[in-house]
């Protein structure tokens, strides 16, 4: 079976600009348990961005987001855990670190999220994985539902305790973190193109 692993460029991510077509992504939302973090970073959006070459930095929309993305990875079964590496705010480590340093009982997580590509034959991005974009439309602020993994007695959930020093402004603190579906059919959505488009399906219904 296929598996869905990019490595995404958090320079561009954090630093959008048109002449520079590598791969980004973004958590669009995050809630833990009751935890919501909150969408305190403002990137633009390679979906607004605007035909013209004239410019190397694109007119584009802002976008709220969670974190910025370095790396997705799904093995693409129906049960298998969705990946994250990324980079969270000052405020977004402090949520993470605490809800570490918790006994957390309820792992339930709720996770938007988005996977841009470039397509050189449209000359524009697109959305290539998600949770909610197709189209030309930005990923919405809702999430699919699941829980955190477990490895053992450990959640596999990590975050550095230092700055990332790839980006330096915003400071940003890297992540990890590994999420298997509630037991419920939900969708994620694929595209190879800005035309070719497939769904495929994350979860299976069971016993809650």
């Amino acid at each position: 079976m296929a598996t869905y692993d990019r490595a995404l460029d958090i320079v561009q991510g954090f630093n959008f600009k048109k002449d520079i077509q590598k791969p980004i992504g973004f958590l669009t939302m995050l809630k833990v348990g009751t935890e919501t973090f909150t969408q305190d970073m403002t990137v633009n959006s390679p979906m607004a961005a605007t035909a013209t070459v004239a410019s190397a930095t694109a007119d584009v929309g802002a976008l709220k987001v969670v974190a910025v993305l370095e790396k997705v990875t799904w093995e693409m079964g129906d049960t298998d855990a969705l990946q994250f590496e990324g980079n969270l705010s000052i405020a977004g480590k402090q949520t993470f670190s605490a809800l570490l340093y918790s006994a957390m009982i309820d792992i339930d997580i709720e996770i938007g999220f988005v996977v841009y590509e470039y397509d050189a034959l449209a000359k524009k991005y697109f959305a290539a994985f998600s949770n909610s974009a197709q189209g030309d439309a930005d990923a919405s602020s809702t999430g699919v539902l699941g829980q955190i993994k477990k490895d053992g007695e450990n959640l596999a959930m990590t975050i550095e305790m230092e700055p990332h020093d790839t980006v330096q402004s915003p400071i940003n603190y890297k992540f990890t973190l590994q999420v298997v579906p509630k037991p419920k059919a939900q969708i994620l959505k694929f595209a190879t193109s800005s035309t070719r488009k497939v769904t495929k399906n994350w979860g299976r219904v069971g016993p809650t």
